[in-house]
């Protein structure tokens, strides 16, 4: 049984490994313009946090159930069907109540949150569903490089979103334009997802998971269709970290960048620049910047040990905080030049922030076992929700200095954490999964 997974991780990249990148990278895309709808249209809100708060908030029933489902009963393929299904019908939802409903109607924002609901619950469910998948499928040799690149298409969903937002308000200065745009681009996304995913292999070590290991051998065999890609597999002996350290130490890390990648990209635009043009700017120019960084990131993550890739990625992040923090307390207003500069200096801590989500979609599913590995990872991504939804309805009216400083103690949480693994955990590079994760799939059976 061992073999069946070795056929896996030495497999040459084949047609089926395209189709399952293209619907993991297109899945991803489809969570960055399905996150942006809200703080894209914020104004159609008049000023209300409760419209950023609520559907920050919905993610974690997807993230909890969903991949809870993913585990114990459905698989990753299946799973997959209905988060497609989700996210979809959501993206109608809203789409028709921006072509259809008045946005001074009493039930237009309660219509569009109801959209939103459904859309976040199957964008956030296949998040960690999708992570599994990526580690569970994918030849070892490209393991970490697409855990950092799939995830990406998040990035660039967000920066399609902004650029469409940014369009579409020049040409009629209407947010209930935007949100249509919007929603008609996630539901093409959505129709050519559906055609895509019919022919994916399953989890072939969820399947091996549940006992099944003819038919995970039969998965196995569709991703070996090209032969093997001998790499130099490190046999090594991990630290035997308990699973709640490693779950404690993944929700720091998790906290740490989800809250500061959506405040100082998404809830900035909103609180402190109010003009529905300075929004879609500042979003697009931070979702560019991680996009390109997460570029950067693929390059560099399987030249460097993971640990030190960790360390790096939140020191970093907390350092280049500062500068933004000198240039709020000196500049009266962020206008002009000085705006300019925001952008730059922005960008800067959008790369360290990329660099950082990289980190967590690398070591989340690698640390935790098959048998539960999409709902652990589940679990890690609902503290930083709740937190993040907090956080936008308490920093709606502080200072921009106070609300600066406060992502500077959230990174340095992030920093923290990753000296702690830095110097108590382990390297994961072309480690096989079942010893990232301190599990022995080859006694199942």
């Amino acid at each position: 049984m061992a073999n069946i997974t070795e056929k896996v991780d030495e497999a040459k990249w084949g047609v089926n490994h395209w189709k399952l990148f293209l619907s993991l990278s297109l899945g991803y895309f489809m969570w960055g313009l399905i996150t942006s709808i809200a703080p894209l249209t914020f104004s159609l809100a008049k000023g209300n946090p409760i419209y950023l708060a609520l559907p920050a908030v919905y993610p974690l029933i997807g993230t909890l159930l969903l991949p809870y489902l993913s585990d114990r009963k459905l698989g990753r393929k299946k799973t997959f069907y209905v988060t497609l299904s989700l996210y979809t019908i959501g993206a109608i939802v809203v789409s028709f109540t921006a072509y259809y409903i008045s946005s001074s109607s009493s039930v237009f924002i309660p219509l569009v949150l109801a959209g939103l609901l459904l859309a976040n619950i199957g964008v956030e469910g296949e998040v960690p569903t999708g992570l599994s998948y990526t580690a569970e499928n994918f030849p070892l040799k490209w393991r970490e490089k697409l855990l950092v690149l799939v995830p990406n298409f998040d990035n660039v969903g967000g920066t399609v979103a902004a650029f469409l937002a940014i369009i579409a308000y020049s040409i009629i200065g209407s947010s209930t334009f935007v949100m249509e745009v919007l929603g008609i681009s996630a539901i093409t996304v959505g129709l050519v997802l559906a055609l895509v995913r019919l022919s994916l292999p399953e989890s072939v070590r969820w399947l091996m998971s549940k006992g099944e290991i003819e038919e995970a051998n039969k998965n196995a065999e569709l991703l070996t269709t090209k032969g093997e890609d001998k790499v130099q597999i490190r046999n090594v002996n991990v630290n035997k970290i308990p699973l709640i350290h490693r779950y404690l130490f993944l929700v720091a890390i998790g906290v740490s960048q989800y809250l500061t990648f959506g405040l100082m990209a998404y809830a900035i635009a909103d609180y402190y620049f109010p003009n529905s043009f300075y929004d879609s700017v500042i979003i697009f120019v931070a979702s560019l910047a991680t996009s390109l960084a997460g570029l950067i990131a693929t390059y560099i993550v399987s030249k460097v040990k993971s640990r030190s890739y960790v360390l790096t990625s939140f020191l970093g992040g907390t350092l280049t905080m500062f500068p933004i923090l000198a240039l709020v307390t000196i500049a009266k207003s962020i206008t002009g030049v000085y705006l300019l500069v925001f952008y730059a200096l922005l960008s800067l801590n959008m790369l360290f922030s990329e660099f950082a989500w990289g980190a967590r979609t690398i070591l989340e599913p690698l640390l935790f076992p098959t048998e539960n590995r999409a709902f652990f990872i589940g679990l890690v991504r609902a503290v930083p929700i709740v937190a993040y939804s907090v956080s936008l309805y308490l920093t709606e009216n502080i200072s921009i200095i106070d609300y600066v400083v406060y992502n500077i103690v959230l990174w340095a949480i992030g920093a923290l954490a990753s000296f702690w693994w830095y110097y108590k955990g382990y390297d994961t590079n072309l480690v096989p999964l079942e010893e990232t994760a301190i599990e022995n799939l080859s006694q199942q059976g």
